[in-house]
């Protein structure tokens, strides 16, 4: 966390521990998981991200396969993790920048291994000699396995269900499901989101007791809503969205929060949505579109 003292909520996933007030919640029992399961670039979940994570031993960012750092040094293994009764199952953990480096070597004894291959260098292991395995002589390749050994079933793919879409038209399509009983016919939901990886983002915004702490302005005649700017709490303080800058432009459009489309929506009723959903804890997903500077 923060490194300061006082109360400590452990996250139920990994050994990690935060003050709830350095993540934005109100009450411990809130607190779903620490930033080491989610990108913090685009925000995906490990199970968004292929079901693997780069998580930095040394600060709070992880960072999917798509998003993580070209100098980041992955580790072999993260023995102050491993004290603690940890292994990363779904993922490895990284150095992501030359500082975190420094304060993983200063703060959590950890050494450098010789330089040799670049930032990306682990450890080979030993060679294994198989050939006595399988025979030293020539290849046949003209002989064929009998049939009595050739695997008679197949693994089957597990069927995920289709992410939802903002499209304007709900489309319904039926998939037929192919087994050995009567076929059946199952409804699926096959909208889609068209998301532009070179300009969307998706910012990931705390609910604090006293707000989000954003400013939200509307365009093309009220149906177009896009960020302004941070406002301070009425605390004082900077809002958690305005110290991780989670929105990378100024006039950035908002395409949709936590999965409901906005884009069309007369600004007062986002707004009143807004306001009647409101749940303290929660960290909202905006999909944002940066405009063209």
């Amino acid at each position: 966390c923060c490194g300061d003292g006082g109360r400590l909520v452990c996250c139920p996933r990994c050994p990690v521990s935060v003050h709830p007030r350095c993540v934005g919640l109100a009450r411990a029992n809130q607190f779903a998981s620490c930033t080491h399961h989610n990108c913090s670039t685009c925000g995906k979940s490990t199970s968004d991200a292929g079901g693997f994570i780069y998580a930095c031993s040394a600060c709070p960012n992880a960072y999917c396969e798509e998003h993580v750092p070209n100098d980041a040094r992955i580790l072999v293994s993260n023995p102050r993790m491993e004290s603690l009764g940890f292994r990363i199952k779904h993922g490895v953990y990284i150095h992501c920048t030359k500082q975190c480096e420094s304060v993983a070597e200063t703060e959590f004894n950890w050494r450098r291994p010789p330089a040799s291959g670049g930032a990306h260098a682990s450890p080979c292991p030993p060679c294994v000699d198989i050939s006595s395995q399988f025979g030293c002589g020539p290849v046949d390749e003209s002989l064929e396995a009998p049939d009595d050994v050739l695997l008679q079933k197949t693994r089957k793919r597990r069927r995920h269900a289709l992410r939802p879409d903002y499209s304007d038209n709900d489309k319904i399509e039926v998939v037929k499901v192919v087994a050995s009983k009567p076929t059946k016919e199952k409804k699926v939901n096959s909208r889609r989101l068209a998301f532009d990886f070179e300009t969307d983002y998706i910012a990931s915004v705390p609910v604090t007791p006293l707000g989000m702490g954003l400013k939200l302005c509307a365009s093309d005649c009220l149906t177009k809503l896009i960020f302004a700017a941070y406002i301070k709490l009425p605390d004082g303080r900077l809002s958690p969205a305005a110290v991780n800058k989670v929105f990378k432009n100024q006039g950035d459009e908002i395409i949709a929060i936590d999965d409901r489309p906005i884009v069309g929506v007369p600004f007062v009723q986002v707004v009143e949505w807004l306001r009647e959903t409101r749940d303290v804890g929660k960290i909202r997903s905006f999909h944002m579109r940066q405009t063209p500077i």
